[in-house]
């Protein structure tokens, strides 16, 4: 055949080209389900009478055949593809390859105790798209990682090796909190490896797959994590390309963090691909072939794979909160390709019809509806935007948006985490005033210090205070709707004490004693815009949450405290005191006043006003205005708290 009269993919008609993407679609599926395919009976079995069709087969399903008998340790010979497809050129065998040069070969992969540069392989944790991943340790430091295998071989050309190094290494200079760190990358034989952070955690994907859709509080919230990761990542020059709930890992204290990122591109310019274990996840990266994840799919990253900018990964942010919500993703073919063509051309779907068993607010509607609007230009302008809009969804609902799911304990713990890291969720505690024979809610007065739930928070640096054995925090409080988890008091030292609040508006106590970790959270949800006043309770193995005056249900959960500098902190805590991955939990709403007790413990206060200076009392701040940026203990001690970003109530 004269190469110019070469016939490609693209030259096929569209009813033709979607055949052949379907036929692929099921020899994939063949490989997966069974670990092996023919490739002379699936083209036999086939019923295509057009020439040009019938020739793009024999090439797409030999590609195909190659790479899965490679990546699967199965015999692969070039000569075999000339006798099964006799229509082949030499240009399409010399295809073939390289597709087998460029995939990974079971033979290949790392194995348990196997070095890659400083670090010592543990255990394989998945497969996918981009590759192996491994959890692997520093053979010095022993601290744990994660290391991805990109590609079994990368190209001969040097700027094709360049272009890698230099992707790596801007990705490795991103830091943020929702962003998964990138340490280096390493080469082991031939196979380009990235070492990230490691992260004992869930992806969204499979959170909703083991239990059902999310409430839409904590949707929006964990979205919202995802949307500040990837505005960061935006103004750094990054555009995901793969925004989905399997690149979405949340850990147990509730911190999301973007995977992936930047690796999207990096595969492309390697020019690679290797075959996913789940016929609905990473599209092949060939020149026909689109970069992404055909349910999370923008419209424009479909037809023009290399012209994807923001407002792609807030199209596929918007369709991971539409799955997250309904536990569906908003289109879903018979076929990745058919799928894709839901994007382009079906109508955009209404969270509020595809979820009418549980009401969501109309503001959350028509956000999603312009996130995944058709064209670019009708959704929102950047992720800060996005951002904003989820603030005034958390910020200005009359109720709160969503009952919260069951609790459920969570066992996957990070070993290693400072104290108020593992203050997993750690928050906000609340103030109250009852009548005599029934307590109520406790009435706010002009007094009291605001935190904006993101950057202010109170610290008292010179605290060395030991928690003594018997201890309370007392807090007088009007939580508003902010991102949890959230601390409202921090009391750490060898022990430590905190009140937190987390995922599902629950209190929360923890505390560090001896060695051992101990949380409890309520059962009941906690109340919004409302003053209240909530004690925190330590009486040897006992831990207890008081709310109003009234001993509230509580129910253990799992997570790890670990000792940390001596320090007393409100409102939230300093970027230095929390490990940068795990944020450092603001608490948005106002902090009247706040009590520390030792033994002889007092019993929980009922009223604001008895919240007063007693001889157990060891601190007790009242939260008075005109202190400018400083606010005094009212006890003989003195202390002194620094304030960083908060106001004064009106």
């Amino acid at each position: 055949m004269n190469p110019d009269d070469r016939i490609d993919f693209e030259d096929l008609p569209s009813d033709q080209m979607l055949f052949v993407n379907r036929c692929c679609d099921q020899f994939e599926e063949t490989w997966q389900r069974d670990g092996a395919a023919s490739l002379s009976m699936f083209l036999d079995s086939l019923e295509c009478s057009d020439a040009r069709t019938h020739l793009i087969l024999q090439r797409e399903l030999s590609v195909l055949d190659a790479q899965y008998r490679k990546s699967l340790g199965v015999e692969v010979s070039i000569k075999d593809y000339s006798a099964w497809c006799k229509s082949l050129t030499k240009a399409d065998l010399d295809e073939i390859t390289r597709a087998v040069s460029q995939t990974t070969n079971v033979a290949d992969r790392l194995h348990e105790g196997q070095r890659v540069g400083d670090y010592v392989i543990e255990m394989c944790i998945g497969r996918g798209g981009m590759g192996q991943v491994y959890r692997a340790r520093h053979e010095l430091m022993g601290r744990k990682v994660a290391i991805k295998v990109l590609l079994q071989q990368t190209s001969q050309d040097p700027q094709a090796r360049r272009r890698f190094e230099r992707e790596v290494q801007s990705v490795a200079a991103m830091s943020h909190p929702n962003v998964l760190t990138a340490f280096d990358a390493r080469d082991a034989d031939g196979m380009l490896c990235l070492v990230t952070e490691w992260i004992d955690g869930q992806t969204l994907a499979d959170r909703v797959r083991e239990t059902g859709s999310l409430s839409v509080t904590e949707a929006i919230d964990l979205c919202d994590q995802a949307a500040s990761g990837l505005q960061y990542a935006h103004e750094s020059g990054f555009i995901h390309r793969d925004v989905k709930p399997s690149n979405l890992l949340v850990d147990a204290a509730g911190n999301l963090k973007v995977l992936d990122l930047g690796l999207a591109k990096l595969r492309q310019n390697l020019d690679g691909a290797v075959p996913s274990d789940r016929p609905h996840d990473d599209v092949l990266t060939k020149s026909h072939h689109i970069m992404g994840t055909a349910e999370f799919l923008s419209p424009e990253q479909a037809r023009f794979p290399d012209q994807v900018d923001v407002q792609s990964d807030i199209y596929s942010l918007g369709c991971t909160l539409f799955f997250l919500i309904t536990g569906n993703p908003p289109y879903c073919g018979d076929s990745p390709l058919d799928t894709v063509l839901s994007h382009i051309e079906s109508e955009t779907p209404s969270l509020a019809r595809s979820n009418e068993d549980a009401p969501v607010p109309a503001a959350l509607v028509d956000l999603v509806q312009s996130m995944m609007a058709k064209d670019p230009a009708d959704r929102p302008r950047s992720m800060t935007e996005v951002r904003l809009r989820f603030a005034e969804l958390q910020n200005h609902s009359p109720s709160p948006l969503a009952m919260p799911p069951t609790p459920v304990s969570r066992k996957r713990v990070r070993q290693g985490i400072a104290i108020a890291t593992c203050i997993a969720g750690i928050l906000l505690v609340v103030a109250a005033s009852i009548s005599s024979s029934k307590p109520t809610q406790p009435t706010a007065t002009s007094n009291g210090l605001i935190f904006n739930g993101q950057t202010s928070y109170a610290m008292v640096p010179d605290f060395e205070v030991p928690i003594p054995g018997q201890s309370m925090i007392e807090v007088v409080v009007t939580p508003r709707a902010g991102r949890l988890p959230c601390n409202v008091v921090t009391w750490t030292g060898d022990t430590s004490l905190v009140l937190f609040i987390m995922q599902g508006r629950k209190w929360g106590i923890a505390t560090l004693g001896n060695g051992k970790s101990a949380l409890e959270v309520t059962v009941d949800e906690m109340a919004m815009d409302e003053t209240c006043l909530v004690a925190a309770r330590w009486i040897g193995d006992d831990l207890e949450l008081w709310i109003n005056g009234k001993k509230a249900e509580t129910q253990p959960i799992a997570y790890p405290l670990f000792p940390n500098d001596p320090m007393l902190c409100f409102g939230g805590t300093p970027a230095g005191m929390l490990p940068d991955e795990q944020g450092t939990r603001f608490f948005r709403g106002t902090i009247h006043s706040l009590r520390l007790s030792k033994h002889p413990l007092p019993d929980p206060a009922v009223y604001r006003s008895g919240l007063d200076s007693q001889p157990s009392t060891l601190a007790l701040f009242e939260m008075r205005a005109g202190q400018d940026n400083t606010t005094t203990d009212a006890t003989d001690h003195r202390w002194t708290a620094s304030l960083f970003d908060t106001r004064w109530a009106d």
